[in-house]
């Protein structure tokens, strides 16, 4: 019975860290409405203090007016710390893990990108990741569509009386998400219009402040990712999330940002 004991204390620690993650996730599939969540939450918070003034007047003492002070303190912080979070976005820091870095051109980025309708923010969206030769991080949202035949083969130019011909197509031109799913559900008309969403982000090396590993949570999933803290050019300071499909291409992604 003595030597099973240390094996029930190291399960421990990795069910604490499982209930965590359990909690994270949920976090992120409910902070989507967070707006509303703080809505309902200061309705529910306000009904409750106007009870423990009731109660506290009805009592008539000093000590039943207390809960009435302190019971506001923890909504307030609670309903800042909700709105203050970038939208829709749950971040937990951990550790860099130890994987063999994996060179990628690949992410889901939650930034605020420059686009033909001026500053937008974008959501995991897919992206395009560049360093340039500067160290300046590069994100394109969703990745250009260049040039040849594969936008030829994308976007033909087609008799309308005649069926669509057969053939392969731009693997991105099939994920609507990629651009913005709460104004557009559809595919791409052309390359003008697919041309017309792209969104750019690019950060100096030197407006970088602090990249911090971790994981971001969505809509009950996680990946791993990194939050870069940076200076705007009107030297506020912004954030960037860059979520990775494996551990090993955000060991990458941070090398990168460290290496220059």
């Amino acid at each position: 019975m003595r030597a099973a004991r240390p094996a029930a204390a190291g399960r421990l620690p990795v069910l604490a860290r499982g209930i965590v993650d359990a909690a994270y996730r949920l976090l992120g599939a409910l902070v989507v409405w967070r707006r509303m969540w703080f809505v309902l939450g200061a309705g529910s918070g306000f009904l409750i203090w106007l009870a423990l003034v009731y109660q506290a007047a009805r009592a008539d003492t000093p000590a039943a007016w207390l809960p009435t002070l302190l019971f506001p303190a923890p909504l307030v912080l609670a309903g800042r710390w909700l709105l203050d979070l970038p939208p829709g976005v749950v971040f937990r820091p951990a550790p860099l893990p130890s994987a063999w870095p994996e060179p990628t051109m690949r992410c889901l980025a939650s930034a605020l990108f420059d686009t033909e309708r001026g500053n937008e923010w974008r959501l995991l969206v897919r992206s395009r990741l560049r360093f340039g030769r500067d160290g300046a991080l590069e994100l394109a949202s969703p990745p250009p569509l260049g040039s040849g035949p594969a936008v030829a083969r994308a976007f033909p130019t087609r008799d309308p009386y005649r069926p669509a011909p057969a053939g392969p197509v731009a693997d991105w031109t099939l994920i609507p998400q990629a651009l913005d799913a709460t104004r557009w559900r559809g595919s791409y008309a052309s390359a003008a219009a697919y041309t017309a969403t792209v969104g750019m982000l690019r950060v100096p090396r030197g407006a970088i402040t602090a990249c911090t590993p971790g994981w971001q949570y969505a809509r009950l999933r996680r990946w791993p990712a990194l939050r870069l803290e940076y200076r705007e050019t009107s030297d506020l300071l912004a954030v960037a999330y860059l979520a990775f499909a494996s551990e090993a291409q955000q060991v990458w992604a941070a090398q990168q940002l460290a290496r220059h």
